[in-house]
């Protein structure tokens, strides 16, 4: 269901109270992006994102704080092409995640979600 019971070893030595217990798998990261480089491949330009280990596992379940984070490292936003970056974004958080690089590119069109993931993330 929807209830997490957990149990904590407490009477241990080294056991220092107050006692946090924190279930990390929940918890969100301090950085989801190690780094954003721009790219021109083929003549095209492309963001090249380097996610931290933290980034691959959680970025999915924080679709919105992760993507803004990673458009705020390079500093790029043009409303043009957020959904479209977002969709691409959003498909390597959950089906391309263990790839070294995710590239996002603006020239793509923005296309439904589901189309982006038919695409291989790049439609």
């Amino acid at each position: 269901g929807l209830t997490l019971t957990q149990h904590v070893e407490h009477n241990v030595k080294g056991v220092v109270y107050p006692v946090t217990a924190d279930p990390w798998w929940l918890g969100s990261c301090a950085n989801y992006t190690s780094s954003v480089q721009s790219l021109v491949r083929n003549g095209i330009f492309s963001l090249s994102i380097i996610p931290t280990n933290c980034g691959r596992v959680f970025a999915k379940f924080h679709i919105e704080t992760a993507f803004h984070e990673t458009l705020n490292k390079y500093r790029w936003y043009y409303e043009s092409t957020y959904w479209s970056l977002r969709n691409q974004y959003r498909c390597h958080t959950e089906y391309a995640n263990w790839k070294d690089r995710w590239n996002l590119e603006p020239h793509r069109p923005n296309v439904s979600y589901g189309t982006t993931i038919i695409k291989g993330c790049n439609p």
